[in-house]
C-alpha cells in the first residue's frame, strides 16, 4: 500500500497507532487525505474516528486484510495494471511523505519528505555497501523515519526487505540466523536486550554486514560491547526527521570515539551555536545546528513552526536547530552534552 500510492504519485502518511484515538483523529485530519488504508487490529478505532472526526465523512477507506460493510479490500480490486505511460511523471519537488513527531506530550506535527530528500539519503547507504544482494530485516514502525530510511535505500537499490511485526528478541536471532540477514537497523534499547540474550551466544550472525542504530544515542559501555562482539560493521546514526542536521559513527572504524555520535554525514555541515545564535568555537558546547542535502519541505500546515526550526545564516544558508547540546572535537567528531529543550525517548521514538 506504501509503495502504491508512491507509485500514483500521492504522498503517503503513516499513523502511528500507538498514539491515542484524538491524536490520530488530529494526524488523519491534518494529512486531508482522500483516503485511509487500515488492517483488522485497526478497522474498529479508524471507524470511530471517522465519526466523530469532522470533515472526515468522505474519507474512502480501504482494508488490507479483512471484509466489512463500508471498506473496499485491497486485493479484491479488480484493476488492471498500469500500463506504460498510465502512471504519473514524479518530479524531485513532489511530496513523498508526511511523518507525524510529538504525537504524545503536543500537537503532532507532520514532517514533510519530497522525492528529492529520499533519492538524497541514498548515498549515505549505498556507502555501506547496501545493494542489490542485501537482506535487511527491520523491527521498528512504519511510520518511524528509522524504518524508512532503510527500507527504501534497500528496496531502491534492488534487495529484500523484511520486517519483525513485534519485536521479540529469540524470533530475531532466529530470522538472522535462518534466512542469513545481511543488515538490520536497531534501536539502542534492542540492541541492549540482544546483548542481554541468553540465545545470543549459539547463534550464528556471521551474515551480517551493516547494522545501522539510531533514534537515540548510544551508551559507551554498550559501543564497546559492540566493537567487541558484534559481527560486520556497525554505525550510528545521529539526526533528525527533519534532517538537515545529520552525523555518522563507524563504530568499528573510529573505537576511540566511542564517546561521540560520528562526523558530519556525507555533503553536511554541523556547528554550534550560543543562545544568541553567534557561533561558538571549536570545543565549546552550544545547540547543534546543521545543513545537509536532506532537508524536508517544512512541518505540513505549520509555517510558523518551520520557520522557528530554522537558522538563516548571514550568506543566506538555512540550517536547522537540534535543540541538542553539543560540542565539535578537535577530530570533527559530535560530542553531544544534553538537551536544550525537553525531550522524553520512548523505544526509540523522540516526544
Amino acid at each position: 500500500a506504501y509503495l502504491a500510492g508512491l507509485a500514483a504519485g500521492g504522498c503517503v502518511a503513516p499513523m502511528p497507532v500507538t498514539a491515542a484515538d484524538a491524536t490520530l483523529a488530529t494526524m488523519i485530519a491534518d494529512a486531508d487525505a482522500p483516503c485511509v488504508v487500515a488492517s483488522a487490529s485497526q478497522k474498529d478505532r479508524v471507524e470511530g474516528i471517522i465519526a466523530a472526526t469532522p470533515g472526515l465523512a468522505n474519507v474512502a477507506r480501504l482494508s488490507l486484510d479483512f471484509e466489512a460493510e463500508g471498506w473496499t479490500r485491497l486485493l479484491d480490486m479488480d484493476l488492471p495494471a498500469p500500463g506504460e505511460g498510465e502512471l504519473p511523471e514524479i518530479e524531485p519537488e513532489d511530496l513523498f511523505n508526511i511523518i507525524y513527531s510529538s504525537g504524545t506530550t503536543g500537537i503532532p506535527k507532520g514532517i514533510v519528505h519530497t522525492h528529492l530528500f529520499r533519492s538524497r539519503q541514498m548515498p549515505r547507504f549505498t556507502a555501506f555497501g547496501i545493494s542489490a544482494d542485501t537482506r535487511m530485516l527491520l523491527t521498528t514502525p512504519l511510520y518511524s523515519n528509522t524504518t524508512l530510511v532503510a527500507m527504501i535505500a534497500t528496496l531502491a537499490e534492488g534487495g529484500s526487505v523484511s520486517f519483525l511485526p513485534k519485536w521479540n528478541t529469540a524470533a530475531w536471532l532466529n530470522i538472522v540466523e535462518t534466512h542469513r540477514i545481511t543488515g538490520c537497523m536497531l534501536v539502542p534499547v534492542l540492541v541492549q536486550r540482544l546483548f542481554k540474550a541468553p540465545e545470543l551466544e549459539a547463534t550464528d550472525l556471521s551474515s551480517l554486514e551493516l547494522t545501522v542504530c539510531t533514534s537515540s544515542p548510544l551508551a559507551a559501555a554498550t559501543k564497546n560491547e559492540i566493537i567487541a562482539r558484534w559481527p560486520g560493521t556497525f554505525v550510528e546514526l545521529y539526526g533528525l526527521t527533519e534532517g538537515g542536521v545529520s552525523a555518522i559513527l563507524d563504530l568499528k572504524a573510529f573505537p576511540d570515539k566511542s564517546g561521540s555520535v560520528g562526523q558530519p554525514a556525507l555533503a553536511s555541515d554541523l556547528v554550534s551555536r550560543d543562545d544568541d545564535d553567534r557561533p561558538l568555537p571549536q570545543g565549546e558546547v552550544g545547540e547543534v545546528v546543521g545543513r545537509s542535502p536532506a532537508m524536508m519541505a517544512g512541518y505540513h500546515g505549520r509555517a510558523d513552526l518551520t520557520e522557528k526550526a530554522l537558522l538563516k545564516m548571514p550568506d543566506g544558508r538555512i540550517m536547522f536547530r537540534s535543540g541538542d547540546l553539543g560540542r565539535i572535537d578537535e577530530d570533527g567528531f559530535l560530542v553531544l552534552m544534553g538537551r536544550k529543550k525537553d525531550m522524553i525517548i520512548r523505544r526509540g521514538v523522540n516526544i
